[in-house]
């Protein structure tokens, strides 16, 4: 029993040095760097999780938005207009409100996965999507606390990541319809 559960230490132990690696990276690059890598740890993220995201009901393929609807207004809402209301409901003013209660000081993932549910909920399209956006919102809300840390616009940075995943989601249903 004693060696299974070294074993089972061993494995957290790399996982947390490797997770912590990352984090240090991502701290430590400039901004660019940071969105792109943000971004791209989503999408791993996405699909790293996906076994478990599948075990929830989809909607047999079903849109989550109007395909007769006008291009360029689903560009202006999808890639303006929500990265900054949904940026400001759902990571700055959670996490702030979290920031503030005593509870949650130095436990800075418990805003994050707060943060990641809220914006999970507000995507009612599945529950394979709520899942699946819950993870999205989770990388997001890590986002904005990472540059919140280094006090230099986590806003506009988490828009921008936003903003970017929209779009290329945006282009991705261009080329699909």
């Amino acid at each position: 029993m004693g060696g299974y559960s070294g074993c089972k230490k061993s494995i957290f132990d790399r996982i947390k040095n490797r997770i912590l690696k990352v984090h240090n990276y991502l701290c430590n690059t400039d901004v660019v760097t940071f969105i792109l890598s943000i971004i791209l740890i989503q999408y791993l993220s996405v699909i790293l999780l996906s076994p478990l995201i599948m075990l929830f009901p989809d909607n047999n393929g079903a849109a989550p938005f109007d395909p007769e609807e006008s291009k360029r207004l689903m560009l202006i809402l999808g890639v303006v207009i929500a990265p900054l209301i949904e940026t400001l409901l759902y990571q700055k003013i959670v996490i702030d409100i979290c920031d503030k209660i005593k509870f949650f000081n130095n436990k800075k993932f418990i805003g994050i996965l707060i943060s990641g549910a809220i914006f999970g909920s507000r995507h009612t399209y599945s529950p394979q999507y709520m899942v699946h956006m819950f993870v999205v919102g989770s990388v997001w809300a890590y986002a904005y606390t990472v540059y919140k840390e280094k006090k230099k616009h986590p806003y506009w940075v988490v828009c921008c990541i936003h903003a970017i995943n929209n779009f290329i989601a945006f282009i991705m249903l261009l080329t699909i319809s």
